[in-house]
């Protein structure tokens, strides 16, 4: 597979939950337009927090989609993007940090769970400056995530030279303590003939669509 082969669906459900997400999957599924789709990638559980659901129900909640799209689609590989910390809100960030960890235990060759936390932090706190309110990214948070989802799909897919330090920099984690390479430590010189620039700017219109 090469990387001009791609094509890329965004899809956004403002306010949506995790069961929103499965429910809208599913949809997808009857209607056969997933059959031939190589990764999902999920950004869903903040409304979950918002709403007050228990850390068991939302580690549920992500075990029903998960077991949803395994089920039906069993040679398509999931991303779950974890849930952003908050500049806030304390409490909820204990919440999301508990729900965060518990995702990595569901972690497997089928499903894979983008760990966004440390990019999203200055120091041990959530980093004020990419985020536009108490809960939705800025265009520069918006940017970080998309970047992070993309990075994890070009690795899920080998979507890289490998030869190259833009490769090595997707298991930044041995380093950083990051999952996937931040957006700052990118090789700035490395440039793929047949790069996924239109795919992230579309993802990161609407991520800034979806933090308004």
């Amino acid at each position: 597979m090469t990387t001009n082969s791609i094509t890329t669906k965004v899809k956004t459900i403002r306010g949506g939950r995790i069961r929103d997400i499965e429910n809208c999957l599913i949809e997808h599924i009857s209607d056969g337009k997933l059959d031939c789709v190589d990764v999902i990638a999920v950004h869903v559980g903040t409304n979950n927090v918002s709403d007050r659901d228990t850390v068991r129900t939302i580690i549920n909640d992500y075990k029903n989609l998960i077991h949803t799209v395994k089920q039906s689609l069993p040679e398509t590989q999931i991303i779950i993007s974890s849930i952003l910390p908050r500049p806030t809100d304390y409490k909820s960030n204990h919440i999301i940090s508990e729900v965060n960890q518990q995702l990595l235990t569901v972690e497997d060759n089928q499903v894979k769970i983008l760990d966004n936390t440390l990019d999203f932090l200055y120091g041990n706190r959530p980093n004020q400056l990419l985020f536009q309110d108490h809960v939705h990214t800025n265009v520069d948070g918006a940017k970080v995530l998309s970047h992070n989802i993309i990075s994890c799909v070009n690795t899920m897919l080998r979507l890289y030279d490998s030869n190259s330090q833009f490769e090595q920099n997707f298991y930044s984690e041995r380093i950083t303590g990051r999952r996937y390479a931040p957006l700052e430590t990118t090789n700035q010189d490395y440039q793929h003939p047949h790069s996924f620039l239109s795919k992230r700017l579309e993802l990161e219109k609407t991520l800034k669509f979806s933090s308004s």
